[in-house]
């Protein structure tokens, strides 16, 4: 007790005077020796201090030389990857490029050779003339060729012309069905159009159409109005020409419409359009007619168009009923590949039989090639329309 109080009131000088009587271990010899060699060299010349003061300094300039080396290699090292995979992007995006003249080059020599055609005189060959010129010896058609057609009930006037579809589902070789219904909750344009709504829609309804291949077993299809807008060219999205043939009535696919319609170049599809359709908007008849032929690819000829001035949106039943067999007998065929020149001739003959109804029937013979045929003689209320 003593010694700590001792310890615990000793002066300064009696501290340094116990520390100084201590016995020196081998450590405090140590530091005692550095604690010289630092009062020597702050005694000593200021060269030899700024001299070993400099090692550590030249030390990390090394280091960071180094570093900084290393750190730019590696910087050209990626901005050479960089440049080599820019240069890989450049080259396929060329390739890309010089496929798609390829292709446009191939369609608008296939275009120029159809239109070639044409101006021999093809074209201003009357219809019928040009039928019995080029097909074989009459056999007789075969309508009681089994045909299964599948009819997409939104906008195809299932209600309105109920009476003409019972009679085509009770024809011989004829197996129909209804896909879906009108006025249901998926009746309704998608949201890309103005107006538009979320799922249901009719682009969810074709997508539902497309599940399990349901659409691809039949033979023939039937479309119109908003589902030849929006139901068959979600279906052309989707499978392309794998499509069935299809008449589309009031010609929605052949329109300008908010979205693309990836049309197949092989797609075989008859329009039925009207000069009295709401969907003619502003636009005259032959600037209507003009602008759906425009819309089928350049490189597709198996396309027809039946273009009937008197027809309203909602097609006339006995319109309808004349020429929807024929129409569906013409498609059905044409998947040989030539133009069923025999079946056509058999639309403009069901159209012109009860001398009601006057237009023209058009349809590709070739890629960019159109023939066509007027029948009736359109009446004076209708004019220059």
């Amino acid at each position: 007790g003593r010694s700590g109080r001792s310890f615990s009131t000793a002066t300064p000088a009696e501290a340094g005077s116990f520390e100084t009587s201590a016995p020196s271990s081998p450590a405090s010899s140590v530091h005692t020796e550095h604690q010289e060699d630092d009062m020597n060299s702050e005694e000593g010349s200021t060269g030899t201090a700024a001299t070993s003061s400099s090692f550590p300094s030249i030390h990390n300039m090394a280091a960071e030389v180094s570093a900084a080396f290393w750190r730019s290699l590696s910087f050209w090292e990626s901005k050479s990857q960089q440049q080599e995979q820019q240069k890989l992007q450049e080259k396929q995006q060329q390739q890309k490029l010089q496929k798609k003249q390829q292709k446009e080059q191939k369609q608008q020599q296939q275009c120029e050779e159809g239109a070639a055609s044409c101006q021999q005189g093809l074209k201003r060959q009357p219809l019928l003339q040009h039928f019995r010129s080029v097909q074989q010896p009459r056999q007789g058609l075969r309508q009681a060729e089994r045909m299964r057609v599948g009819v997409i009930a939104p906008g195809a006037g299932t209600t309105a012309n109920a009476a003409v579809y019972a009679r085509l589902g009770s024809q011989p070789g004829v197996e129909m069905s209804i896909k879906g219904k009108p006025r249901a909750n998926y009746d309704r344009y998608p949201s890309s159009w103005p107006g538009g709504s979320n799922g249901p829609n009719l682009e969810s309804f074709a997508a539902e159409l497309s599940q399990g291949g349901r659409i691809e077993r039949h033979d023939v299809l039937v479309f119109g109005s908003r589902g030849g807008q929006v139901v068959l060219p979600s279906l052309w999205h989707k499978y392309g020409a794998r499509v069935p043939p299809a008449v589309v009535i009031n010609g929605g696919c052949a329109m300008g419409l908010p979205t693309v319609v990836e049309w197949p170049e092989t797609a075989i599809t008859f329009l039925l359009m009207g000069a009295q359709d709401s969907f003619r908007g502003r636009m005259g008849r032959e600037e209507y007619l003009a602008d759906a032929q425009a819309r089928v690819p350049k490189g597709n000829s198996s396309t027809a168009i039946l273009f009937v001035n008197e027809m309203t949106h909602m097609p006339q039943s006995v319109l309808l009923g004349d020429v929807l067999e024929p129409m569906l007998r013409t498609i059905a065929s044409w998947k040989s590949g030539s133009v069923p020149t025999e079946h056509l001739k058999a639309v403009v003959d069901a159209v012109s039989a009860k001398g009601k109804w006057s237009g023209r029937l058009l349809y590709t013979s070739s890629p960019g090639c159109w023939e066509e045929r007027s029948f009736g003689s359109p009446s004076a209320a209708l004019g220059g329309a």
